[in-house]
């Protein structure tokens, strides 16, 4: 692998360490190992952004170690590269290609290369947020379906109950007219029931002349009824007597 100066690497693992530190060593032809860079790592999994400012001698072969200070014998190597002095024309972040020796902690360095960016972050709390942000999205749309569930079951709850009062309603106002209609019929009735009273009384009625289209009024009365008069009864005969001449 190869390369540039000032290139920002992502190296990844998984461990069990308890207190790691990702370290850079540089080495010219396996005869000296030069220290060049170190880094505090999480314990457990997780990666680590190492930026390549160190100085850099050409030829020289560098890789990435993990390991614990409180557990020297456990550590592991990364897979070897080198370094071209130049640097590219934008800051670049790529990630490690599969490491190589053995070891209890068996770091996986990301082969896809990471945007560009020029800060340094823990990788195992960009992912907790991108976790966190993805339920936060998810509980938002759950709870938008719910509000316009909740929304519709009250809308047509509220029109059944609308239509229930105007259908009763309905009928009360037909109940009531009814009621009225045959009040007014008895009371006319009553009215019309009524004996005329023992007094003339005058009906004026217009009447068409022949149909001469005059309208001449004529004053009718009408008498109460009464049962005609039985004579009483006579003691005496009414005996016509004839005196005759002899």
């Amino acid at each position: 692998m190869t390369f540039h100066a000032f290139d920002v690497v992502n190296v990844s693992y998984l461990s069990y360490l308890i207190s790691p530190t990702m370290f850079t060593w540089c080495s010219s032809n396996g005869s000296s190992i030069d220290f060049k860079d170190a880094q505090p790592a999480r314990p457990g999994n997780g990666w680590v952004l190492v930026e390549l400012k160190f100085p850099y001698q050409p030829g020289q072969s560098c890789w990435f170690n993990l390991q614990s200070g409180s557990e020297p014998e456990k550590r592991v190597n990364s897979e070897k590269f080198t370094i071209i002095s130049e640097p590219r024309p934008t800051p670049t972040t790529l990630g490690l290609q599969e490491p190589s020796g053995t070891s209890t902690a068996t770091p996986r360095p990301t082969t896809t290369p990471a945007a560009p960016s020029a800060t340094v972050a823990d990788g195992s709390a960009s992912t907790n947020q991108q976790l966190s942000s993805g339920a936060k999205a998810g509980i938002g749309v759950g709870a938008s379906l719910g509000a316009l569930l909740l929304l519709s079951l009250v809308f047509f709850l509220g029109f059944r109950f609308r239509a229930g009062l105007s259908e009763t309603g309905s009928q009360q106002r037909i109940v009531q007219e009814l009621d009225t209609t045959g009040a007014s019929k008895a009371s006319h009735s009553r009215a019309h029931s009524c004996m005329v009273p023992e007094e003339i009384v005058p009906i004026r009625e217009h009447m068409d002349l022949y149909g001469t289209g005059m309208h001449p009024d004529f004053h009718l009365y009408q008498q109460p009824w009464r049962a005609p008069g039985i004579p009483e009864l006579q003691t005496v005969p009414d005996v016509e007597t004839h005196k005759y001449r002899v």
